[in-house]
């Protein structure tokens, strides 16, 4: 599939930031998102990472179609030529991981079922469950994790609210790993359902190689 993205003029563009800053306060790098809209469903979206001094340092573009948290999307880094991301074909995810730009590039492939997501699918399938995830109780899904060419068993579960915010956890379903793993906490504005605070690892490297922890904070624009 093409990775070009063609701007519908009757779609809606909303476009955000985020600014993730380190548990110093440091600012590591900002986020620049463009999400496209058919409707109420999420079409298309785009993110341009820079680092504190203004520089491109790496993209992501995201394509939805059919199920909600399974959009393909490429990941690049373009520090290193690192790749990643999820291509659909039939009722088969192909993942994919290019470890930098002088290695080959590694798929495997995964069957279409139940709970599988990926990308920022996850965020999405949170934002349309939060009644759900108020009322019934933990969310249950496939994450794909294309650094490990694998998808492993997580859990989204509702933590607290206020009349504006909803906090929600994101971690790994096994009680014995979650002991020894990261979680994220995501903050949603109640009424319209928008992230708007991360906190939790990076998917973006640090000069280290290591991916550190950061707490993002997003602001929106809407666009016709």
């Amino acid at each position: 599939m093409s990775w070009a993205f063609i701007l519908v003029t009757t779609l809606l563009r909303v476009e955000f930031t985020g600014e993730a800053r380190l548990r110093s306060g440091e600012l590591f790098y900002r986020e620049q998102h463009q999400e496209f809209y058919d409707g109420e469903r999420l079409a298309k979206a785009q993110t341009v990472y820079v680092d504190s001094g203004g520089k491109k340092i790496g993209e992501l573009a995201s394509v939805y179609s059919g199920v909600p948290g399974l959009p393909q999307y490429r990941y690049q880094d373009l520090r290193s030529g690192y790749e990643d991301g999820v291509e659909i074909r039939s009722d088969t995810v192909v993942v994919f991981r290019k470890p930098s730009a002088s290695k080959p590039r590694e798929d495997v492939e995964i069957a279409i079922s139940p709970q599988l997501v990926s990308g920022q699918g996850f965020n999405h399938l949170v934002r349309n469950s939060l009644e759900e995830l108020i009322s019934a109780g933990p969310l249950h899904v496939k994450l794909i994790l294309p650094t490990r060419l694998d998808y492993f068993q997580f859990r989204a579960r509702f933590r607290e609210a206020t009349d504006q915010f909803v906090k929600v956890r994101f971690e790994i379903d096994n009680w014995i790993l979650r002991l020894f793993a990261s979680h994220l906490d995501l903050v949603y504005e109640k009424k319209t359902k928008r992230l708007i605070r991360y906190e939790g690892i990076s998917n973006i490297e640090d000069s280290t190689g290591r991916h550190p922890f950061v707490m993002i904070t997003y602001q929106y624009t809407d666009k016709k």
